[in-house]
């Protein structure tokens, strides 16, 4: 039997109708299921993605590659000082180099 799942929406009658619920009927999940759902989902990108990096020379490559990284690297530090904001400069790369797998002794 599936899961009976409710969306609350508030009414613009709040004294009359405070919440309307909605129930709708949820999909099994399964992991065939997921995969095919991703791979849908990603497969006219891939396919543009190859396209456009066929165009770039070597050089660009690797400075998507180095920007990319960039931006990864300053995520985690953010995400990092939004969890901890009075870490101190030593501490927050510590922390970093473990989240990317590096064991600091």
């Amino acid at each position: 039997m599936h899961e009976v799942i409710a969306f609350h929406i508030r009414s613009a009658l709040r004294e009359t109708h405070p919440t309307w619920a909605i129930p709708v009927d949820l999909p099994e999940l399964t992991a065939e299921r997921l995969a095919a759902d991703v791979a849908a989902a990603f497969a006219d990108l891939d396919r543009r993605q190859i396209e456009l990096s066929r165009q770039l020379t070597p050089a660009q490559r690797v400075e998507l590659i180095s920007t990319l990284n960039d931006f990864l690297r300053q995520a985690q530090l953010a995400a990092i000082r939004r969890d901890e904001p009075d870490i101190n400069e030593a501490e927050l790369q510590r922390k970093y180099l473990m989240r990317i797998g590096i064991q600091i002794p």
